[in-house]
């Protein structure tokens, strides 16, 4: 290994630039994504707590878990 500082030039520096934005964007969109998944989830739990979504059937009072 050299001691020496890696020179880049102008279209290296573009392109590791472009890169970036680009790595960037992406992490952006899949951050958006996952929020708005959580969001669409937890308001379907708001709008109807009593309706268990893993069975697909209504809750009955009295019921373990409800």
């Amino acid at each position: 290994m050299s001691d020496q500082p890696v020179t880049l030039s102008p279209e290296e520096l573009r392109a590791r630039n472009r890169r970036n934005v680009v790595i960037a964007a992406a992490l952006t969109a899949f951050v958006v994504l996952v929020f708005a998944v959580t969001i669409v989830r937890l308001k379907e739990q708001v709008v109807s707590p009593w309706f268990d979504t893993a069975r697909g059937v209504e809750r009955v009072e009295g019921e373990p878990g409800s």
